[in-house]
């Protein structure tokens, strides 16, 4: 590095100086132009006017004004009382100048020097002069002293929502109090907010002025409760401040804003069926203010009374499980906020359901000849027509109606097809048939109880066999008769019997005094001949055998007579011939002549068994 001589360092400092002195030049050098200054003096300003092409100077000119104190109070020493100096920095940076105001000489009369440096001003006009270039500006103030202001000191009433603040303040060194009469007045004003949700301003708010009385704190309270903040919800409240021991009070009420109403209605749940659940009836609607609530009930004129047990209102969709009609009410409860709507009624239907446990009847059957109501069905099942006739035999279709248990859920279903199959009918058929002699006609049988009028076919047997024939039996003895029906297309076959007897022809010549029948029959109570019931003189018994007396058989006419035994159940029958008896003999039975002689032929048949014996009678 190489070292700087002495020389060079002369020449350095000499540059220095020649700067420094630069701005005192009437000539300021600029980069694109060079002022060029002429001054002059008016009053108290001092104005540089330059001549040169080219100035950026407005007007080309810059000036420099004598301005008052700040401190223009004499007897304050609190500041200085220097007179200031108007464009200062903007003259100093055009002209190039270092002028302050220390350069400012001041007078107190003429030509007597002053200096208010050091706060030594008097109550007096005092002259300030600058001088530049040559010229000279002044000017002039009087200090005066320092006024003593009036200092309030209040006392705090309030009436309502105003507060007055009077001055009490009397001090003789002040001057007076500038209130009209001592007072000023505060007044608390309620807020713009009166509706819910109107937008306007939540917050009391003041009118009037108390001196020095700023930021004062409003407070807000709901009858006993202080709130935090300004209210915006609907209610009644009170705003109050305090001032000293002072405390106004405004009441004012933020009104219910009128219920835009459902801003989505609630709808009636459609085609609703028994599932034996708890269903929603409606679809919930949305309330454009405060709640939404609901309740049900069967009543379609009458909202459910609580007090009767009535469903109360709830947020709740409400639900229903039975079958029925329902009138659920809706309404809005605006809250705090909101005026309230009223109940509307919607009517929702559960339907019936279809039984769920409807298994159509089967295997049914019948017998032919009945009708529906002898066919039992299943429980809950009835016919639409019970008299209906089931008609022929096979399968057939009629109409059944199904009633559920539960009827309050469940329809009832009619005319379901249901099939019964009819059944072939039984017959009770009986067959008889009256006995004959040995050589004698034969008896036909009679079939009653044929219902079905089947053919019919006769065979006959001894009894106690089973070898039926279709010959007719001729020989006397003891048969059985069998009627067999067949069956038709309604009716079964069936087959009936009946037992008869071929008597015996018996010729007995002998002379008989009397007759004795015998039978198998139980004790005999009662005697018929030829249909006519005989006296008990006539005749005498003996178990089962009875004796015709010789009297008896003489009164009778000469032919074929019939004798018939009664035991009190049943009966048996005999035949006998009676020939030999005169008119006399006839004429005279009832006189029971016991010299005529009898001579009678005997024939005797019984379907119970009966036999005879003659008795020869003697001669009188």
């Amino acid at each position: 590095m190489k070292h700087i001589t002495r020389k060079t360092l002369g020449a350095l400092l000499a540059l220095v100086m020649v700067l420094a002195l630069l701005p005192a030049m009437t000539t300021t050098a600029w980069a694109d132009h060079a002022h060029h200054f002429t001054y002059s003096a008016s009053g108290a300003t001092i104005t540089a006017t330059c001549d040169a092409d080219g100035c950026n100077l407005t007007d080309n000119k810059v000036t420099l004004t004598i301005g008052d104190p700040t401190n223009i109070y004499y007897d304050d020493k609190s500041s200085s009382h220097e007179f200031t100096l108007v464009g200062l920095e903007a003259f100093n940076s055009a002209t190039g100048k270092t002028i302050s105001a220390s350069d400012i000489v001041y007078y107190k009369g003429d030509p007597q020097s002053q200096d208010i440096k050091n706060n030594n001003v008097k109550g007096a006009t005092y002259k300030a002069r600058l001088t530049v270039e040559g010229v000279r500006a002044e000017h002039s103030f009087k200090f005066t002293a320092k006024p003593i202001v009036h200092t309030h000191s209040f006392t705090y009433t309030a009436n309502g929502a105003v507060i007055t603040a009077t001055c009490t303040q009397n001090a003789a060194n002040m001057e007076a109090c500038d209130l009209t009469n001592k007072q000023a007045t505060l007044t608390l004003n309620a807020p713009l907010h009166t509706t819910y949700g109107d937008g306007k301003d939540a917050n009391a708010t003041f009118t009037g002025e108390i001196p020095g009385v700023t930021n004062l704190t409003i407070h807000y309270s709901k009858g006993s409760v202080t709130l935090n903040s300004a209210p915006v919800d609907a209610g009644t409240y009170t705003a109050w401040c305090q001032l000293g021991n002072a405390t106004a009070r405004v009441e004012y009420t933020i009104a219910k804003a009128t219920n835009p109403g459902w801003t989505t209605l609630p709808q009636a749940k459609t085609g609703l069926v028994y599932s034996g659940q708890p269903q929603a009836l409606i679809t919930a609607g949305v309330a454009g203010g405060g709640n939404a609530l609901y309740t049900v009930g069967t009543d379609p004129d009458n909202e459910p009374n609580v007090d009767a047990g009535g469903r109360p209102y709830t947020s709740s969709v409400p639900e229903a499980t039975n079958a029925g009609t329902y009138y659920v009410w809706c309404k809005i409860d605006g809250g705090k906020n909101y005026t309230s709507i009223a109940a509307q009624k919607i009517a929702v239907t559960i339907a019936k359901a279809t039984p769920t446990d409807l298994a159509t009847p089967t295997d049914l059957t019948a017998t032919y000849g009945d009708t529906l109501s002898s066919v039992t069905l299943p429980q809950g099942w009835a016919w639409a027509d019970g008299s209906q006739s089931v008609g022929n035999v096979g399968p057939h279709t009629f109409k059944a109606n199904y009633t559920p248990a539960d009827t309050g859920n469940y329809n009832t279903v009619e005319n379901v097809d249901v099939t019964v199959t009819v059944e072939k009918a039984n017959i009770t058929p009986t067959v008889t048939i009256t006995g004959w002699t040995e050589g004698g006609k034969a008896n036909a049988p009679t079939l009653e109880g044929n219902t079905g009028n089947g053919d019919v076919t006769f065979t006959y047997a001894k009894q106690g066999s089973q070898d039926f024939t279709e010959e007719v039996p001729t020989k006397a003895g003891k048969y059985t008769v069998k009627a067999t029906v067949a069956a038709t297309d309604n009716y079964n076959g069936a087959t009936a019997t009946a037992d008869f007897t071929i008597s015996r022809q018996i010729v007995d010549t002998t002379p008989v005094s009397s007759l004795t029948v015998t039978s198998d029959l139980g004790t005999i109570t009662r005697v018929t001949v030829d249909g006519k019931t005989v006296d008990s003189k006539y005749y005498t018994v003996s178990g089962s055998n009875v004796v015709l007396s010789d009297e008896f058989i003489r009164s009778l006419a000469n032919g074929t007579h019939t004798i018939r035994l009664y035991d009190g159940k049943t009966y048996a029958t005999a035949t006998w011939n009676v020939t030999g008896n005169t008119a006399a003999d006839i004429k005279s039975a009832t006189t029971a002549d016991p010299g005529l002689a009898l001579y009678g032929l005997l024939a005797v048949s019984s379907t119970l068994g009966l036999g005879y014996m003659g008795k020869k009678r003697k001669a009188a």
